[in-house]
């Protein structure tokens, strides 16, 4: 049938007869079958411009934990709760409860006059900050205070200090990090200690795997870019293919194919969107991807920072967390439970 007059017939894509792959087959690819699961937008918007953030110490991190307090509580106008977890110590031989109770409660007030000190720093540069020192296990305490909080960010270093690192040595965030619930920046010892520039950001990026669900991920860092100001980047890391047959999908348009049709539409509108692939080893080239391209911000999309002493094996975050140059933000594998928003 011919198309009537004034109509313009859609143009064909040429395919290739040599059977090689071709940017027709490429967007001819079936999407993922995904459910539409919208995010409340006030629910995002209040992890991406948070007005209430936990920051944890351990300490010995005042001046990389602080700097980057400052720079995100100004951002959102957030009032900051600077806490610091007291860890109990057993009964050694030779000491009695009586002298373990006298230097436990020496060892927090030590703790309490540290933290309250940090708290006065961030109130003299117009910050609102609560000092809070709890005494248990911080894999414990300080998930239960997030959430009893309603805080919208935690923050907190993984850096070693020099007098506590070893090969047994957990930081805080390792020990945290799997129970929280809300959205965790997390400074790796590689970020400086004072950050660049206290400007928006500029550049966002987020590391995507096709095997997880990445609807929230994907809504948090198109929201997250948007309110900075910032290009966001998703990038996913395939395996590598020595035989190189599987060229056809492993490209940015097969990826764009792949990812919730609703979701990658309401990224393009929010922010400027790219897509990049790469093959190898996802820590080493995510780390590569972050020393190229100087990301303001890295978002990692579950929360599965494993203990470095366990068995001698790190996780993917941990590796990522420990060589990025740049903040990152870490989210939980749930979704938002929306009754606790009060929506």
């Amino acid at each position: 049938m011919r198309p009537k007059a004034g109509m313009r017939r859609a143009p064909t894509l040429p395919v290739r007869q040599n059977g090689d792959s071709s940017v027709a087959d490429a967007l001819n690819l079936e999407r993922r079958p995904t459910e539409h699961h919208a995010i409340p937008v006030n629910v995002l918007r209040q992890w991406c411009v948070p007005n209430y953030i936990l920051a944890i110490t351990d300490l010995h991190d005042e001046e990389a934990l602080l700097c980057h307090v400052i720079r995100q509580a100004r951002f959102s106008g957030a009032r900051v709760l600077l806490a610091h977890v007291a860890q109990p110590s057993g009964v050694l031989p030779g000491h009695s409860r009586s002298s373990l109770q006298t230097r436990s409660m020496s060892r927090t007030q030590g703790a309490q006059y540290a933290v309250e000190c940090m708290a006065r720093k961030l109130r003299w540069v117009g910050v609102p900050c609560e000092p809070l020192v709890l005494e248990g296990h911080p894999e414990e305490k300080i998930p239960a205070l997030a959430r009893s909080c309603g805080v919208d960010r935690i923050i907190v270093t993984s850096r070693q200090a020099s007098n506590l690192a070893g090969p047994g040595f957990v930081s805080i965030a390792e020990q945290v990090l799997p129970r929280l619930q809300a959205p965790a920046c997390i400074v790796g010892p590689s970020v400086p200690a004072i950050p660049q520039s206290i400007k928006q950001n500029g550049r966002v990026t987020l590391a995507i795997s096709l095997d997880s669900d990445i609807e929230l991920p994907l809504s948090f860092a198109c929201r997250f870019a948007q309110e900075h100001r910032a290009k966001l980047t998703v990038i996913h890391v395939f395996a590598r293919d020595e035989h190189g047959t599987q060229f056809r999908q492993r490209t940015p348009v097969a990826i764009a194919a792949q990812l919730p049709h609703w979701a990658h539409q309401g990224a393009e509108f929010l922010c400027p969107l790219e897509i990049t692939v790469r093959e190898g080893d996802p820590a080493e080239e995510l780390l590569v991807h972050d020393a190229t391209t100087r990301p303001d911000t890295l978002i990692l999309c579950s929360a599965n920072l494993s203990c470095a002493s366990q068995c001698g094996v790190k996780s993917l975050t941990h590796r990522i967390v420990s060589g990025a140059r740049c903040p990152v933000i870490v989210l939980g594998k749930r979704r938002p439970d929306i009754a606790c928003w009060g929506l």
